[in-house]
């Protein structure tokens, strides 16, 4: 049996409306119509009484947005209104679990995410995917033919200077991140990268004087359309002396930011020697390139 109610009730007392019977589903409607209401509804468990959900839903014939919503004030201050495209919470509101712990919180259309202890694996995964560090994005090169240098001191960037050769080994870019070609590198991607060489020299190269000399490598960077420079920490020194001891290793490791589309190398070149015709030249198994990105 239905009753209804044409104006306003007023009651001093509680108010209770109980159906005892299987599938009964008490419901109150407020509204004007059938087509404009809002309805509240005991859901019983199937054919039985037991209460199994509470049922709050609006009926509208209206066709404007979010006709229908539920808006929630406390002390007649708006808090959040529920409408068709979900929770609105008001500006500079928050989102608070137990007694302080918020986790939203906003200020002036700045919004704060706080008291996070834990974030499980597939949350972990999505932060990690969208965030701009490509984690163990990195190029790797090994040196694949020993070059010959010349028989005269050089100086930094280009006199009497030799390119190392490489030949690329690893490179997990997928979106043309590295190009090496003709021993020149091509960083595509902008952002700060870890750059690592190590360069193996030995003296009498080339069928020449095996005798005391000294080389210096160091790694080299010029913009898109530029000249090269030295990258500011790369050189390194060595020493040769005789057959014995005629190989030593020069190896630096730098922290460069890369801007888009940088080209890079590595040169080495003879700083003196004993013996004027005596030239270095690169020991293959001692040289790698190493690039790793941070960001």
């Amino acid at each position: 049996m239905a009753i209804k109610f044409h104006s306003d009730i007023e009651s001093s007392g509680d108010l209770a409306l109980y159906n005892p019977v299987n599938d009964g589903n008490p419901t109150i409607n407020i509204g004007s119509s059938a087509t404009e209401r809002l309805e509240i509804q005991a859901g019983y468990e199937s054919g039985a009484q037991g209460l199994d959900i509470v049922r709050f839903t609006t009926f509208t014939a209206g066709s404007g947005s979010n006709d229908g919503r539920y808006a929630f004030e406390v002390d007649d201050v708006f808090l959040f209104t529920i409408k068709d495209a979900g929770i609105q919470i008001k500006a500079s509101g928050a989102l608070e679990i137990g007694s302080g712990n918020t986790i939203l919180s906003d200020s002036s259309g700045t919004t704060t995410l706080s008291n996070i202890d834990a974030l499980d694996a597939t949350t972990t995964t999505t932060i990690e995917d969208a965030i701009d560090v490509s984690p163990n994005l990195y190029w790797f090169a090994n040196c694949d033919a020993a070059t010959v240098g010349a028989a005269s001191n050089g100086s930094f960037p280009a006199t009497n200077t030799t390119d190392v050769s490489f030949t690329q080994t690893h490179n997990n870019g997928t979106a043309g991140e590295f190009v090496l070609s003709s021993d020149e590198l091509t960083i595509a991607r902008a952002g700060l990268y870890k750059i690592t060489y190590n360069v193996t020299l030995e003296v009498g190269a080339g069928s020449t004087a095996v005798n005391r000399a000294g080389g210096g490598i160091a790694l080299l960077r010029k913009a898109r359309g530029g000249t090269y420079a030295v990258v500011a920490g790369t050189e390194s020194y060595i020493y040769c002396r005789t057959a014995d001891i005629k190989t030593n290793t020069g190896s630096t490791s730098v922290i460069y930011d890369v801007t888009a589309d940088d080209v890079f190398k590595i040169v080495f070149l003879r700083t003196g020697a004993l013996t004027a015709t005596s030239k270095l030249g690169t020991v293959t198994a001692g040289t790698a390139w190493t690039v790793e990105a941070i960001s």
